[in-house]
């Protein structure tokens, strides 16, 4: 089952971790300077490696629920998220080729907006 949880981050600045469990594989990100996640604009996300993992029992759970994986592959992630409180809609996870040849893999969470 495809799940999604955002957690609060502590540190010096305003973070949140967003781990998405897909097909049994986890995949982890952090977004800086974002103390809630929002559909109207990009974000910045940085893939971090499942060692982060061991921490998830110390952070602050703010949202969990279902999504729905529309495409996955390894550069790019299309979701739509169901049951979230603050948090709803279709997602793309991106990673341009800028992103992917860095030391952390950088990658871009846009809201796709339906018209």
């Amino acid at each position: 089952m495809d799940n999604i949880k955002i957690f609060n981050y502590p540190g010096d600045k305003p973070a949140l971790l967003i781990v998405l469990s897909i097909n049994g594989e986890k995949k982890i990100w952090i977004i800086y300077n974002s103390p809630e996640l929002d559909n109207t604009r990009n974000r910045l996300a940085f893939e971090l490696s499942p060692e982060t993992l061991g921490k998830e029992k110390e952070l602050e759970l703010c949202e969990e629920g279902k999504l729905t994986v529309d495409y996955c592959k390894k550069k790019k992630i299309k979701f739509t998220l169901n049951g979230l409180d603050n948090l709803s809609g279709s997602y793309i996870f991106y990673i341009p080729s800028w992103g992917y040849h860095t030391d952390k893999k950088i990658w871009v969470l846009i809201p796709v907006v339906k018209r």
